[in-house]
């Protein structure tokens, strides 16, 4: 490894509550992401780029699951989804970050843009989270900057054959992404 920032990836949800499913295809979030995360994995290995740790939600126990991060102790956590909405239009890339993180929020604002550009879908950008919110405990109680990639609304069946049709290119905006933020953390 070319240095010693290292990369916890967070699998959302779990087998037994698997977030949000597309209702034309059946895919869960978990299923995409468990898929997603093994492939940035071996990308980042390959390229020597860091070191990555997948973390699984074992019994939808986020508790333990942000315990078992933080013990890891990485520079950056990220945990992966895929958003969804009642409105079967809504579109885009977001990701979501500690209110109060100034890293998390730059490093946010880069994973959503690559995630835009690479996949070709509009940019909702970087959202804060406060106690309480969608997502809160995670961003919260990670001892490192953390985020949640929202690439794309697996609840859209266009949005779901782009990030298909597209998976070599959502790796490569994770592991651009993941470069920039190491450079963010250099500063």
């Amino acid at each position: 490894m070319r240095s010693t920032f290292r990369v916890a990836i967070a699998v959302g949800h779990s087998p037994e509550a698997p977030g949000a499913v597309n209702h034309t295809t059946a895919l869960s979030e978990f299923r995409f992401n468990a898929t997603l995360a093994a492939a940035i994995k071996l990308a980042l290995l390959e390229r020597k780029i860091c070191e990555v740790k997948i973390f699984f939600r074992l019994h939808n126990l986020l508790p333990r699951e942000v315990k078992a991060i933080n013990q890891y102790n990485p520079s950056l956590a990220l945990e992966l989804h895929a958003n969804a909405s009642s409105d079967p239009h809504a579109t885009g890339s977001e990701c979501l970050y500690w209110f109060g993180s100034k890293k998390g929020k730059q490093i946010a604002e880069v994973f959503a843009t690559n995630f835009a550009t690479f996949l070709g879908l509009p940019c909702r950008g970087a959202k804060p989270r406060h106690k309480g919110e969608r997502g809160w405990y995670f961003l919260q109680k990670t001892n490192m900057p953390a985020i949640i990639c929202e690439p794309f609304f697996i609840s859209n069946n266009k949005d779901l054959h782009v990030a298909f049709s597209n998976f070599h290119r959502l790796v490569e905006a994770y592991i651009e992404s993941i470069v920039a933020a190491e450079a963010l953390f250099l500063r």
